[in-house]
């Protein structure tokens, strides 16, 4: 007992930072209206479940006084079903959605909408109209299938105690964030200037959400004028948001030495592996299914021990505790994952406009259009593309995870051949590491100074032909960027519309008066905002000069990182028989409820990219809280075991 008790103080000594809530660096700083939220849950694996190894098997594993070979094999064919999808909805579109237990909400409307919702979604970005009106609720789900193979072999005829034990679940996986969307209005229009050189009328643009973000549906803008489909984080595909995988979960393999034993009692030690043979992250669905543990080669220890509490006299009756714990390091794999931007939770679903040279008869003033006024010409100008900032931030990755815990306390009561166990399972891991991947950067890395963000901004203004110097009708790409947008509102729309200054571009960034010469020569060679004829400034939009644009330093990595914990309690009845003298087959049924974790998180830190640091390849991370969302699956189980015990 009292090597049991010193393996017990280890194993919880290691598991205490895993368990202890991480938070306490950005307690100062959390704010719920600018946190980061994860791009992607990363479950835990389908083979990492020891109490479907430990159950049934008390007395056909771990055998004493054996001199020979002897082995156990299983077959448990399994459902899993996930419930307290809202939890997992927060985790993929952060704190601020209306919610409840099962689900979320987000509301989505156009910026000629009045009295907006505060949190709702900018439906422009989306390809819908300035007047669409609507939500989409989410409750996502998890269902699972699963055949776990397993073989436990004892190796006491060349050392007694020595073991080993390999397992692998073939596993069909089906992921559905459940997505049901309401419309209550469909209208409006982009006037000229908004998204191109002329006006777009409402047939021409997306009449639902979920054709967007599900179908990979785009508006029509016209010839000359092109808007990328949106090609990572989707909510889905054809028409439907469930995707499904099918794979062998990581091969497992164990070796271990039972160093102190006695029919009673056995405490173990030993080395686990793990060979990834599930898929791995690619970044196309927001809401990916996963088989396996993302495609990392796994190392670690175990510990294995049990002691017999109490065993009648005829030894056809026991009572005994059972401690196991798996502890592994998920060792660097590449994944391609997409991301917000830093301070911008769900940026990644805003739209990017592109800017290059050259700058055709644009120029910005400090003053409005009239004789000497001198402008600047910006260093860059509108090139008439759009792209949602996820196809931007989408890229290749480097992704540990310092330390894996999978711990097991378990009561079993044998009665004969009749066997039942009780137990409790803890599931920890700590928070992943995200690099990027040097050898293949995101698109913002390969085309520096070319993307910013669009928010509300007017793309195009108007200045004469020449032909007449009072009727403006000659379209002029502008460089109007706005970095302070956000997946609610562009920054014109905090200006109201006094003197139609939200009209006019008075919201962008380095805003300058926008005008065709410069010097100018009359007050007529301004750009307008919109077509017609006048000889006043009331109408001269802004430019920026210069535009603000996107860059590689500007991707949350840190803000997508998540770590696991969960708690679950199993039970499993099952019958051995016991007259056969070298062969026992054993059956048996077994049922889990895991609850995973959802609090403590540091999900609501704000994170600056004015004050972000940059690791080697250019990352944004922030200088003081580095948000970490604890995200795990809550799911319950019922599986079959039946195997059978070999001398």
């Amino acid at each position: 007992m009292k090597h049991v008790k010193k393996s017990l103080a280890l194993l919880f000594a290691l598991c205490a930072p895993l368990i202890a809530d991480n938070c306490n660096s950005c307690s100062s700083n959390c704010n719920s209206s600018s946190g980061g939220v994860t791009t992607h849950i990363s479950p835990r694996s389908q083979s990492v479940n020891q109490p479907r190894l430990m159950v049934g098997c008390v007395d056909h594993v771990h055998r004493f006084d054996m001199e020979k070979f002897y082995g156990s094999f299983a077959v448990i064919p399994g459902y899993a079903q996930s419930f307290r999808g809202g939890d997992l909805a927060r985790c993929l579109f952060g704190k601020s959605l209306q919610s409840g237990s099962d689900c979320a909400k987000i509301g989505i409307s156009g910026s000629g909408v009045t009295n907006r919702g505060s949190c709702d979604w900018l439906a422009d970005y989306f390809g819908l109209g300035t007047g669409f009106q609507g939500s989409v609720t989410f409750k996502p789900e998890v269902k699972t299938f699963f055949i776990d193979f397993s073989l436990h072999v004892g190796l006491d005829e060349w050392v007694s105690g020595l073991w080993l034990r390999a397992w692998a679940p073939f596993v069909h996986t089906r992921w559905d964030l459940n997505a049901c969307e309401t419309i209550t209005a469909k209208t409006g229009d982009y006037d000229q200037g908004y998204f191109t050189n002329a006006a777009v009328a409402n047939s021409n643009l997306l009449q639902s959400a979920k054709a967007f973000f599900q179908e990979g549906k785009t508006p029509n803008l016209g010839t000359g004028f092109s808007f990328e489909s949106l090609k990572s984080c989707r909510w889905g595909d054809c028409g439907c948001d469930d995707i499904t995988e099918n794979g062998l979960a990581d091969l497992r393999v164990a070796l271990g030495w039972n160093f102190f034993q006695d029919e009673d009692y056995h405490i173990g030690l030993g080395l686990i592996a793990a060979a990834p043979t599930g898929n791995r992250p690619e970044g196309k669905y927001l809401f990916e299914p996963m088989v396996g543990n993302g495609n990392h080669w796994e190392f670690g220890g175990l510990l294995t021990s049990h002691v017999i509490f109490w065993r009648s006299e005829d030894e056809e009756k026991h009572f005994g505790g059972y401690l196991d714990a798996n502890i592994t390091h998920l060792f660097k794999t590449r994944q391609k994952r997409c991301f917000d931007l830093c301070g911008k939770p769900m940026s990644r679903y805003m739209l990017a406009e592109k800017l290059g040279t050259p700058v055709e008869d644009l120029f910005g003033a400090d003053a409005v259009a009239a004789a000497a006024v001198v402008g600047t010409a910006p260093s860059a100008q509108f090139k008439n593309a759009y792209a949602p900032v996820s196809n931007l931030t989408c890229s290749d990755v480097d992704v540990s995870v310092g330390v894996q815990a999978d711990v097991v306390a378990m009561l079993n009561y044998t009665c004969g051949g009749f066997s039942f166990d009780l137990g409790y399972n803890l599931w920890a891991r700590s928070c992943e590491k995200i690099e990027f991947d040097c050898e293949c950067l995101p698109r913002l890395a390969k085309e520096k100074n070319t993307w910013a963000l669009k928010g509300d901004a007017r793309v195009y203004g108007f200045g004469h032909d020449g032909g007449s110097v009072t009727t403006f009708n000659n379209p002029i790409a502008l460089s109007a960027t706005q970095s302070g947008a956000t997946i609610c509102k562009g920054t014109n729309a905090a200006l109201g519309n006094t003197s139609n200054e939200a009209n006019r571009n008075f919201g962008v960034d380095n805003p300058k008066f926008a005008q065709q010469v410069t010097p100018a020569t009359v007050i007529n060679d301004q750009i307008r905002y919109t077509t017609g004829s006048s000889t006043d400034t009331a109408g001269q939009t802004k430019t920026s000069v210069n535009p603000v644009f996107l860059s590689q330093s500007d991707i949350n990595l840190d803000g997508s990182r998540t770590k696991g914990l969960s708690h679950s309690v199993f039970a499993h009845f099952s019958y051995s028989w016991l007259n056969n003298e070298d062969w026992t087959p054993f059956l048996g049924l077994g049922a889990q409820a895991e609850f995973g974790s959802h609090e403590g998180d540091c999900s609501s830190c704000s994170t600056s990219c004015s004050s972000a640091s940059s690791n080697s390849c250019g990352a944004c991370s922030s200088s003081g809280c580095k948000s970490c969302n604890r995200c795990a699956v809550s799911q319950w189980s019922v599986f079959v075991k039946g195997g059978i015990t070999f001398n």
